[in-house]
């Protein structure tokens, strides 16, 4: 069995000589990560990182563009509604003015 060690930097400094045989033999050749600090010992590791950091980049790229298109939808319904409630208030205008000549003929009439 072949036994890989990391190189990271802060691994060499002030490491009994016990510790140092224990991370060798927790890194064995399979593994992709360091056990101690999960620094990258392979290169299919660094590959299979590169790619998880791509997809979560795309996934919030994606998340960004569903945000904007929600707050653009919500901006026009906004729109929509103020210009129903303009809408609304000019006929309820033109029923008071409707309502004043209604109640002027009836005055008259009486």
């Amino acid at each position: 069995m072949t036994i890989t060690s990391c190189r990271h930097p802060h691994h060499s400094q002030h490491r009994s000589p016990l510790r140092s045989l224990l991370t060798l033999m927790q890194n064995r050749f399979a593994t992709k990560f360091c056990s101690k600090c999960r620094f990258v010992l392979s290169f299919d590791a660094f590959n299979e990182t590169m790619e998880q950091k791509s997809k979560e980049l795309q996934e919030a790229e994606n998340a960004k563009k569903e945000l904007a298109a929600l707050k653009a939808k919500q901006e026009e319904t906004t729109r929509k509604q103020q210009q129903d409630i303009e809408n609304i208030e000019v006929q309820l205008k033109n029923n008071d003015e409707k309502v004043s000549k209604l109640l002027e003929m009836l005055s008259d009439i009486q």
